[in-house]
């Protein structure tokens, strides 16, 4: 395929991806996030399925298909080792990332409990009640500033008082018009 060929066919693939369809038969996508229809990925995965099981049947490597498998595995030690190389950098990426982080990129879901998250609870607009505090940097009427272990949680309003700091919860009541919470 020449360079022009190609850039069309990269055009035409950022088009129909563009326009909500399946890059192989430009049919509209029947899932979201996905980008081919039902159809095309079983003829995808079919055919995946049989080059590899061609392949280990003429004793090739199921991964590349260029050199012959390494006797008790049906891969070749070139791409063993690829693939031990790809799996240790991404344990060292997940090593890398917070525990929380890891659960909100997982499961999309609050992370209400973990201790370095504040866990904040309203009563309306004029109470409030925030674990997992450690220390308190600004106290006025109009605005208090909390320390949390990796956060900074800002509130303002009007007659703000702090009820109670204990055991690394706060109350504090007032009219309260923003809660602001920001990562150190």
């Amino acid at each position: 395929m020449s360079f022009d060929q190609n850039e069309n066919s990269r055009m035409h693939r950022e088009r129909r991806r563009a326009e909500g369809r399946c890059l192989y038969c430009g049919k509209p996508l029947d899932r979201e996030g996905r980008v081919a229809c039902t159809k095309c990925t079983r003829k995808k995965v079919a055919a995946r399925r049989s080059v590899r099981l061609e392949r280990q049947a003429n004793g090739l490597c199921v991964v590349c298909g260029k050199q012959q498998a390494s006797v008790g595995y049906i891969t070749c030690a070139a791409c063993r080792e690829r693939s031990k190389e790809a799996c240790r950098r991404s344990r060292e990426k997940m090593r890398k990332k917070k525990f929380e982080e890891v659960i909100f990129d997982k499961f999309d879901i609050p992370l209400v409990g973990i201790a370095s998250i504040p866990n904040a609870q309203f009563v309306g607009n004029s109470q409030l009640s925030i674990d997992g505090c450690i220390g308190i940097k600004k106290y006025e009427g109009t605005e208090i500033i909390v320390r949390a272990k990796d956060y900074i949680l800002k509130i303002t309003g009007s007659s703000l008082n702090m009820m109670t700091f204990s055991g690394g919860r706060v109350t504090i009541r007032g009219y309260i018009s923003t809660y602001c919470v920001e990562k150190l």
